[in-house]
């Protein structure tokens, strides 16, 4: 069966077992390449569908030699990751690679430069359906950073363990992985989102011209604000990113970041990061400072870094390494948590705010809460009047614990983040 034959059997196919055999059903190297090419977060286009035009068909071809016109695109695909084309260059020769092709096969062509499908299925599944025994490595790479929990939850544990931990103050940023492959730099948000655009010519042009190994290097841009940073950093037309830094925090081989499994430890990762000196290198790299304490000093540090105009501090150990989603490898401790939530409607304001946002209302855990606090009177009149481009888009909120029904106390709007859509 032709691969556009086996998305169109996906996309009509109900249910994640029956499209998970399917899969295991059809497989064939194409496929599997055709699905790499869609789902694998090591691979960067640089080229959406937003920029090729749709083509004015009068006539279509024959849907004969499917498998060399797959071929042919993945072709120019690995020419766009590898940056022997790029630009109006690629957008070009795409458009007339998509004009010589049925439009059957353009339709699923543009999903696969979207680097999504929509038929339902995921790289988890992918994986899961191709995925022989425990020991094989996955078809497609997912991509995942490390997380923090919870400093509390770990803090008898910790002290009774640990003679001394790693404290750093906690950024108020937006997360970014900064990925150094063959001297070329890309940026990508904490959800392998690329975020590269905009940064063209202040992080990625440094670090290039520190002439790197292959390597990750984790951390948060950090401008003015956040509000000012996510803004900028997914702002389309004339940004403004000469006072965003790339605060760096961890660092690791690229071998160990496809692989998923850290060699690393957190001092050996910090040792690399010092030896590359941002500060004395960079204007747009900066390294996030650190202490050694006792474990029993961490509310002092963070009281100091709050102080200073922080979130709290991170508390790592020695010896831990870098470990992919959440987990007590590295924990945060700080006076307020953010959580990201699904806006599900408005309400109308009183008093001054009246004909404008009063409040959006979220879902947290399936509960609703109304966050009203932390929008600007220019974003009152733009949200209420456009609810349409808002509801169910998602956005960040800061609190200060959960209450004891499962809502949140003191609820503050921080920033939509479409990178999380």
């Amino acid at each position: 069966m032709e691969v556009v034959d086996i998305f169109e059997l996906l996309d009509s196919t109900a249910g994640k077992k029956d499209k998970i055999a399917i899969l295991k059903e059809h497989e064939s190297y194409l496929l599997k390449q055709v699905l790499s090419f869609t789902y694998d977060d090591l691979k960067q286009y640089y080229v959406t569908t937003h920029t090729v035009k749709k083509i004015e068909r009068s006539e279509d071809f024959s849907t004969d030699n499917g498998d060399e016109h797959w071929y042919g695109f993945l072709a120019l695909l690995t020419a766009c990751d590898e940056h022997d084309i790029s630009g109006n260059s690629a957008v070009e020769k795409i458009h007339t690679y998509f004009s010589l092709m049925p439009a059957i096969y353009e339709k699923w062509m543009r999903r696969v430069l979207d680097r999504h499908l929509n038929i339902g299925i995921t790289a988890k599944s992918i994986n899961k359906a191709y995925k022989k025994d425990k020991k094989d490595s996955n078809l497609i790479y997912a991509f995942e950073v490390q997380l923090a929990d919870k400093w509390p939850k770990f803090e008898k544990k910790i002290i009774a363990t640990h003679k001394l931990v790693v404290v750093e103050p906690k950024l108020d940023g937006f997360r970014c992985i900064a990925m150094i492959q063959d001297g070329k730099c890309s940026l990508m948000s904490r959800n392998g989102k690329s975020i590269t655009r905009n940064f063209v010519d202040t992080v990625c042009k440094e670090l290039e011209s520190l002439n790197l190994d292959d390597c990750i290097l984790d951390g948060e841009l950090m401008g003015r604000t956040f509000k000012e940073t996510t803004q900028q950093v997914h702002k389309k037309t004339n940004p403004d990113v000469t006072h965003i830094k790339f605060h760096v925090f961890d660092y690791l081989s690229f071998e160990d970041w496809k692989n998923q499994e850290t060699k690393t430890t957190c001092q050996e990762s910090r040792e690399s990061i010092e030896d590359m000196c941002f500060e004395a290198r960079t204007s747009f790299i900066k390294t996030v400072p650190r202490w050694i304490v006792n474990p029993l000093e961490i509310q002092k540090y963070h009281d100091i870094f709050v102080q200073d105009g922080y979130e709290g501090v991170m508390v790592k150990t020695l010896n831990t390494k870098y470990k992919f989603g959440r987990g007590s490898n590295v924990l945060k401790h700080k006076a307020f948590f953010d959580t990201d939530v699904l806006c599900i409607g408005f309400e109308e304001g009183t008093g001054k705010h009246k004909g404008v946002l009063g409040a959006v209302i979220v879902s947290y855990n399936d509960v609703r809460v109304n966050v009203g606090s932390g929008f600007s009177d220019r974003q009152r009149e733009e949200i209420w009047n456009n609810q349409q481009g808002y509801r169910m888009k998602m956005c960040e909120v800061r609190y200060q614990e959960e209450t004891d029904d499962g809502s949140l106390r003191f609820p503050t709007f921080r920033a939509w983040r479409p990178d999380k859509d």
